[in-house]
């Protein structure tokens, strides 16, 4: 079971029998644990829904279900995704037709706003600090050498 961690503004969720692949500000993409799904549209890739109005479908859903006010199903030639809208924000849970449509419910449904410590853990680790390097360092240090000071 993963627990992906999205960056701030994006959900956290559960997906049992997945692993993240890839992570971004943009979304995290998973991949079953079991291998022998693959290859296949197996994929879920879960993140903030981006240019679409609340509570409707975009263009070129084949399907468009809305099973509530703050949930929706849709599907296209060769994807279907479910979006739910919570606290104001709208997060899209997207998987290949290959994905069971329940999997992907029971996804969005257990989505919810990345805490801070979420959304910290996702940043990249602090590049290590370097000693200055520019042409202005190292004159900056050879004034030091001449002239003594800070």
């Amino acid at each position: 079971m993963l627990t992906a961690r999205l960056a701030d503004g994006s959900p956290a969720v559960t997906v049992p029998g997945y692993s993240a692949t890839s992570t971004s500000p943009q979304g995290t993409h998973l991949t079953p644990d079991d291998r022998s799904l693959l290859p296949g549209a197996r994929n879920i890739s879960v993140g903030p829904r981006l240019g679409a109005d609340p509570g409707e479908c975009v263009y070129g859903a084949q399907v468009c279900e809305v099973e509530s006010p703050t949930l929706l199903y849709e599907r296209f030639t060769d994807t279907q995704d479910y979006v739910r809208n919570v606290g104001g924000m709208q997060f899209e849970v997207r998987g290949g037709l290959a994905v069971d449509r329940a999997v992907l419910r029971a996804a969005v449904l257990s989505a919810r706003p990345a805490t801070d410590d979420e959304a910290l853990a996702m940043l990249p680790p602090p590049r290590p600090s370097t000693p200055d390097r520019s042409v202005r360092g190292a004159v900056r240090e050879l004034a030091r050498d001449l002239f003594g000071g800070r």
